[in-house]
């Protein structure tokens, strides 16, 4: 199964952009930006005005990873 992931952590990196810089150029909580960077994507208006303050396009900041599916589930 695929799934959908963002680099956010790589891509704040790259930029030397600390998690509270982030959220203050975007408006949002720094508990928000550490959801993102954890895993959580966010709403679409919320990325594209990430892929906005990052200077990055879709393909640069999303990526589609294969996941083993778990019995069950």
């Amino acid at each position: 199964m695929k799934v959908l992931k963002m680099n956010l952590k790589k891509d704040m990196r790259s930029r030397h952009m600390l998690s509270h810089d982030l959220a203050e150029k975007m408006g949002v909580s720094l508990v928000t930006v550490s959801l993102w960077r954890t895993g959580r994507l966010p709403s679409m208006f919320n990325l594209e005005l990430l892929m906005n303050v990052l200077e990055c396009t879709p393909a640069e900041l999303l990526t589609l990873e294969e996941v083993e599916r778990r019995n069950g589930h």
